[in-house]
């Protein structure tokens, strides 16, 4: 049955003709918003670890026979995977570095794409000439993290740039022929469901080729975390966050590729909202809900 909209294994399955696995490695790199360039304290919503609880670290070689490995624990039968940085900003740094590192996963045929995760303010007329060469040689994406386009809610997350600094960076991307994902965060507090939307609406508006969707969630060791316990602001119910995302399935239709659909936190210090921890009965529940939806034939 047609899901009504277009996911990541569905398109990797069409250009590599198999599924790809997703594999976590880090470059150890930090971001602006860290380093004191423009902050120390980092967006609100991230962590000490970038938000890259799954990662393994040590020498990146290491890290992909090692990530390889466990993936192939539960797939025996994995061949082809996509190699993912990504905590912190991963183009924000010594360029000949970055480009070293990149490069090298060219060593590992197994590694049939490459995934850059890094903030728009990041993209600097070298990285973005690095990108182009390594683009030449192994498919790549890069995901930046839009999160809402609303600057009330910008400057409250703390992500230290305004929204005409992301359409800087995205027109960058696209422009050198890279295919960009964005982030998007549901249920920042004093959002409305029509302002949700409206971050949904701009994206599709900007052609984007890939989305993920995150619900705003609470975790240990966050800026957000002292926050929400003074004034304990409301945070999605399952039933809420269900709502906004059969909405934004239906404005985004088959226009963009759909990579992720809720937040996959760390459990052991999430806070809230607990629903979170049970990701997988909340797909199942949300792919049940837009079958009904399609069935009705609104989408």
């Amino acid at each position: 049955m047609d899901k009504g909209y277009l996911d990541l294994n569905g398109f990797f399955k069409e250009k590599f003709g198999e599924k790809v696995h997703k594999i976590a490695l880090t470059l150890n790199a930090t971001c602006p918003n860290r380093d004191g360039t423009l902050s120390t304290k980092g967006c609100l919503f991230c962590n000490e670890k970038g938000s890259g609880d799954f990662i393994s670290t040590g020498d990146l070689h290491e890290q992909v026979f090692s990530q390889i490995a466990r993936v192939k624990l539960k797939y025996p039968n994995a061949k082809k995977f996509v190699a993912y940085f990504q905590n912190f900003s991963n183009t924000y740094g010594d360029v000949e570095y970055l480009e070293k590192c990149y490069m090298s996963l060219l060593e590992f045929e197994e590694i049939v794409a490459i995934s850059i995760g890094t903030r728009a303010d990041c993209l600097s007329k070298d990285i973005l000439e690095v990108l182009v060469r390594l683009r030449e040689m192994r498919y790549i994406y890069v995901e930046l993290g839009l999160q809402t386009i609303h600057e009330k809610s910008r400057e409250f997350l703390n992500i230290g740039y305004p929204l005409s600094e992301f359409q800087k960076g995205l027109e960058a991307l696209q422009f050198s022929g890279i295919d960009v994902v964005a982030h998007l965060i549901f249920g920042i507090p004093g959002e409305s469901l029509e302002e949700m939307l409206k971050s949904v609406e701009y994206l599709v508006k900007q052609s984007i080729w890939g989305v993920k969707f995150h619900h705003f969630y609470v975790s240990e060791r966050t800026g957000i975390e002292k926050y929400y316990k003074e004034s304990q602001f409301h945070l999605l119910t399952v039933e809420e966050y269900m709502q906004v995302l059969l909405a934004s399935i239906k404005i985004i239709g088959k226009n963009c590729i759909v990579h992720r659909m809720s937040s996959d936190p760390d459990k052991k210090s999430l806070i809230a909202p607990i629903w979170t921890i049970s990701k997988i009965e909340f797909l199942n529940q949300f792919h049940k809900a837009l079958r009904i939806e399609i069935s009705k034939k609104k989408y």
